[in-house]
C-alpha cells in the first residue's frame, strides 16, 4: 500500500496529486514531472490538449516556493481561474527615442525664427533701398537743412583785425605828412629847392590826400577800438587838409608876390591860417597817438607820434 500523500500542514491528498488541495501547497515526494495543464484544465485560456500557451511544464520541488511561486516571480493559485496566467513583464524603463521629438520641434521652431529675422532684415534692406533710389537720399537722412552760424570771433581777435586796418591808413598818412613837411620848408626859402609851383601842389594833393582819408574812416567799422580813438583822428586830418589847403595858398602868394617872395614870410594870411589848423590838428594827433600806441604795442602794430601823423 502506497505511504499518504500530505502536504506540509498536514492535510491528506490522494495521488498522483502535485499540490495540496486543500491549501494549495505542493506536496512533497512527488519526483515525477507533472503537466500542470492535467492538474487544472483550461486555467491557461483553453488551450488545444490543456497545454499552456507556452508549453511550459513545472516540475514539483524544483524552485518552486510555497503558494506555488515559479521561477518567474508569477503567483499560481491553484484551483482558481488566473491559475497558470503568464508572467507580466516589469515596465521598462523610459527609452531615449521619447527625446528626440523634442529636439526636432526645437530645432524645427529655431529655424521658423531665423526665417522669419532674415526675411524682416531683407524686407527692411529693400525699403532702406527703396527710399534712396526715389528720393536721392538715405532714408535717414533729414530733409531739412540747417543753417550753420558763422564762427564766433574772440574781443580780442576783432580788435587785432581792425586796428590792422586802422594801420594801413596811418602809413598813407604819415607818407602824406612827409611830403608837407618838405614842401613846407621848401616855401619857407622861397622854392630854392623845388620851386614854389611845385610845393604849391604838393600842398593841394596832401589835402586831397586827408580828406580821402576821412571818408575811408566812416566806411569802416572801428567799434571795437578803444571809445573816442577814432573822433580824435577824424578831428586831426580834418584840420591837416585844412592847414595843407592854406599853406598851398601861400606858396601862391609867395610866387606871384610883385615884391618877390620873401624868406620866412610869416606875415602872409594864408600862412597864419595854415598855421592856427596846424594847431588844431597837432592837439587832436597827440590825444589819438595816445590812445593808438597802447593797442599798437598789444598786438605789435607800429606805433606813431603826433609829428609823423
Amino acid at each position: 500500500m502506497p505511504p499518504e500523500l500530505r502536504c506540509p500542514a498536514g492535510h491528506l491528498n490522494d495521488r498522483p496529486a502535485v499540490f495540496c488541495t486543500t491549501c494549495g501547497a505542493p506536496l512533497p515526494g512527488a519526483g515525477d514531472e507533472v503537466d500542470v495543464t492535467r492538474i487544472n484544465p483550461g486555467a491557461f485560456g483553453g488551450a488545444p490538449d490543456g497545454m499552456s500557451p507556452t508549453g511550459t511544464v513545472y516540475m514539483p520541488g524544483t524552485g518552486v516556493g510555497p503558494g506555488g511561486i515559479p521561477p518567474t516571480g508569477t503567483v499560481y493559485t491553484p484551483g482558481n481561474a488566473g491559475y497558470g496566467v503568464p508572467p507580466v513583464e516589469p515596465p521598462r524603463k523610459s527609452s531615449g527615442r521619447k527625446v528626440w521629438p523634442i529636439v526636432v520641434i526645437a530645432v524645427l521652431a529655431l529655424l521658423v525664427v531665423g526665417l522669419g529675422t532674415a526675411v524682416a532684415l531683407t524686407s527692411s534692406k529693400s525699403r532702406s533701398v527703396d527710399a534712396v533710389a526715389t528720393t536721392g537720399t538715405p532714408a535717414t537722412t533729414s530733409s531739412t537743412s540747417t543753417t550753420v552760424p558763422p564762427p564766433t570771433v574772440a574781443p580780442s581777435n576783432v580788435e587785432q583785425q581792425q586796428a590792422t586796418v586802422l594801420q594801413g591808413l596811418l602809413q598813407q598818412s604819415t607818407s602824406d605828412r612827409s611830403q608837407v613837411v618838405s614842401a613846407y620848408d621848401d616855401i619857407v626859402n622861397c622854392g630854392s629847392s623845388e620851386g614854389l609851383s611845385e610845393d604849391e601842389q604838393v600842398m593841394n594833393q596832401a589835402q586831397s590826400s586827408r580828406q580821402s582819408l576821412v571818408n575811408q574812416l566812416d566806411t569802416l567799422s572801428l567799434g571795437a577800438l578803444p571809445g573816442g580813438m577814432i573822433t580824435d583822428l577824424v578831428n586831426a586830418w580834418n584840420a591837416s587838409a585844412s592847414a595843407d589847403g592854406y599853406y598851398a595858398g601861400w606858396a601862391a602868394d609867395e610866387s606871384s608876390n610883385i615884391n618877390g617872395c620873401t624868406d620866412d614870410d610869416t606875415s602872409d594870411s594864408n600862412f597864419q591860417a595854415a598855421s592856427s589848423s596846424d594847431t588844431t590838428a597837432t592837439d587832436a594827433k597827440e590825444t589819438f597817438a595816445g590812445l593808438w600806441n597802447p593797442v599798437a604795442q598789444q598786438f605789435n602794430l607800429t606805433q606813431y607820434q603826433a609829428s609823423q601823423l
